[in-house]
């Protein structure tokens, strides 16, 4: 935990079985254990007094922390060296091609606002970290959001956000009862806030300008935990790299992945995991391709991008008719058919496309029963032609 007390702070802290108060008189510096802040206390004890060194997580405040955005955004930057969060803007150079990083801390000066928040140095039109207050100054907020207010140098965020929407849900329809169940969502529109809610995906009137979606945390102020929030952060680092991204590939979360950082374990895994995810990618379009060609002959073509609405991986002609498959990496074929469906019902019925016979997704998971029920539905019930094709590869 890493808190601002102030000397002259009245905290309270655990003294073997009871609870007593004291005052803040010497701020020891980051100088424990793992960097961990000490702090001088003086504890009144009977008739006299007695002076203890603790770390900030053993105090709490005993009246409200008066903090302004400012300051809590120092705090993060300054202990942010300990986390994967601090090589933020290093991430940032790197997936946008920058010549160098724009500062050195994730947050920087110029992301502080006077309405009580602030978001990552770049983060207008990305997806930004952002800390501010809710409704009232006692409560803090903390984790990723898409603002799409107009303001002048984005007079029109909805068309350079909406990319980052899709893929923010393509991400929770997998990942929000794992990797995103600790978190909420809520957005705010036209000065009125939604109730909270788990993660779930943003549906399409939600994507407006002056809407401001966010998924993270709350708490009291006077409960602040920097390294709490760092952690969080570090959570939301995967959710970042991938809507940031140009790769359409899904990057599979799991227990070998390193995407879930520890301060004191920081592995260059992500990059691993991504090149291993894109030559699975590039193995499953190979054998489809092998495969539609021995069925098809020459009437097959990969990645088509019509200019309008996106890409498929490849598009075959049998006989008269167009099939239009999308590979998707999952744990099961309905996992695979909840990242593609949208996508391929969008590039074939969208205005100006060739219209499909067939829509196929393609993985390399089994068609369980469930999911193929689910597909006979749309097809039967709303008239959509889609279908499941599973490719299985050597490992």
């Amino acid at each position: 935990m890493a808190t601002r007390f102030r000397i002259g702070d009245e905290v309270r802290l655990s003294f073997g079985n009871r609870t007593v108060t004291g005052m803040v008189v010497e701020d020891r510096g980051r100088i424990g254990v793992g960097g961990r802040q000490l702090f001088r206390i003086v504890v009144k004890m009977g008739d006299g007094e007695r002076a203890l060194e603790l770390p900030a997580e053993k105090l709490r405040a005993l009246a409200p922390l008066k903090m302004d955005i400012e300051e809590i955004v120092q705090i993060l930057n300054d202990e942010s060296d300990r986390f994967e969060f601090g090589k933020l803007q290093e991430i940032r150079k790197e997936h946008r091609s920058l010549r160098k990083k724009p500062c050195q801390t994730p947050f920087g000066r110029q992301a502080t606002f006077s309405e009580g928040y602030a978001y990552h140095v770049g983060g207008r039109d990305e997806l930004q970290f952002n800390v501010g207050f809710e409704c009232d100054e006692e409560i803090l907020r903390w984790g990723v959001a898409i603002s799409l207010q107009a303001s002048r140098s984005i007079p029109n965020p909805v068309e350079i956000l909406s990319p980052k929407l899709d893929k923010l849900n393509e991400f929770i329809r997998v990942h929000k009862d794992d990797h995103l169940s600790g978190f909420l969502m809520w957005h705010w529109h036209k000065d009125s806030r939604s109730s909270d809610h788990s993660p779930e995906v943003v549906p399409r009137h939600l994507y407006t300008n002056g809407v401001f979606i966010f998924l993270g945390k709350y708490g009291q102020l006077n409960n602040f935990d920097a390294d709490t929030i760092l952690r969080d952060f570090d959570m939301l680092l995967p959710l970042y790299k991938y809507v940031e991204s140009e790769s359409s590939d899904f990057p599979i979360l799991d227990d070998e992945s390193g995407f879930t950082f520890r301060p004191e374990h920081q592995p260059d895994g992500p990059k691993r995991r991504y090149q291993k995810v894109n030559l699975r990618y590039s193995q499953i379009q190979d054998a489809l391709d092998q495969e539609l060609r021995s069925e098809l002959g020459s009437q097959v073509v990969r990645e088509h991008r019509d200019g309008v609405v996106g890409s498929v991986d490849l598009i075959a002609q049998r006989r008269d008719d167009l099939e239009y498959y999308k590979i998707k990496l999952g744990g099961s074929a309905g996992s695979c058919i909840r990242q593609a469906l949208g996508q391929l019902i969008e590039y074939g019925f969208w205005p100006g496309t060739a219209r499909p016979a067939k829509l196929f997704v393609v993985g390399e998971p089994s068609l369980d029963r469930d999911a193929e029920e689910y597909l006979q539905t749309l097809r039967e019930e709303f008239r959509i032609p889609i279908y499941y094709r599973q490719v299985v590869i050597g490992n």
